[in-house]
This record gives C-alpha cells, sequence and structure tokens, in this order.
C-alpha cells in the first residue's frame, strides 16, 4: 500500500512553468537520478521526492537553487532543468498517478500532448523515464 505524506497538488489543468529536478551524484558516479523533483505550478514551488517507501509531497515559498559544495567534496546535487530537456515546460498537465509497483512507486506525470514523465522509486535510487507523444 502506498503512504503519501503531505498533500499532492492538483496538477490536472495546471500549466507546468517549471519542472527541475536535483541529482546526487557520487564519486562522480550518478546515483539518484531524481533525489528531489521540484514542479512550479500557479507560481508556487512543490517538491516530490521518495524516502523508505512514502511518497512525500511538499510546498516551498524560495525557487530551488543550486547546492554549493567543496570543490574536493565526494558528492554533488546538480539542479537539471527537466522542463526545458523534455520539451514539457509551458505544457498543461492532464493527470497525476501515484502507482505501487512490486518493487517500489512511481509517480507519472501526464501532459495534455500525451508526453509521460515517470519517476520510478526503487529502494533509495529514483529513475526518470520519459515518453513523447
Amino acid at each position: 500500500m502506498i503512504t503519501i505524506d503531505g498533500r499532492q497538488p492538483d496538477l490536472s489543468g495546471a500549466t507546468c512553468e517549471e519542472l527541475l529536478c536535483q541529482q546526487y551524484i557520487h564519486n562522480g558516479q550518478l546515483e539518484d537520478e531524481a533525489d528531489v523533483v521540484f514542479l512550479k505550478i500557479a507560481g508556487q514551488w512543490h517538491q516530490l521526492y521518495f524516502d523508505g517507501g512514502v511518497v512525500h509531497w511538499r510546498m516551498q515559498d524560495d525557487e530551488p537553487e543550486q547546492r554549493v559544495v567543496a570543490e574536493d567534496d565526494v558528492f554533488s546535487y546538480p539542479l537539471v532543468d527537466l522542463g526545458d530537456s523534455y520539451g514539457i515546460k509551458g505544457q498543461m498537465f492532464s493527470d497525476c498517478q501515484v502507482m505501487e509497483t512490486d518493487d517500489g512507486e512511481t509517480v507519472t506525470l501526464t501532459f495534455e500532448t500525451g508526453s509521460q514523465l515517470q519517476f520510478q522509486n526503487i529502494g533509495d535510487s529514483t529513475a526518470i523515464g520519459f515518453k513523447g507523444s
């Protein structure tokens, strides 16, 4: 059974103003493709992340910022603009589904064009999948 912590925003009919994700890199290896997802709709930022089998939704006031790390640090957390990368910035959402899988959870964002962006969490890592229209 899926546990959702926080309030999932109503995305149906909302415009994707921004869609970013923070990745997690350790010793030069991508460990988590989407450690935290940041959605901006109706001028409000929302966070989506997974932890211990729980899907978390949080609102935040400030725009996400690139985390600064020391040059010799083994960890880094780059921000990636998924909205621009997948051409979905400015598109309207038609649906947001949260599904339990055999080995984790998946959140699927569907756009009015039929494109889908998936965040599949397995264990302690979240992968990104995209299906264009």
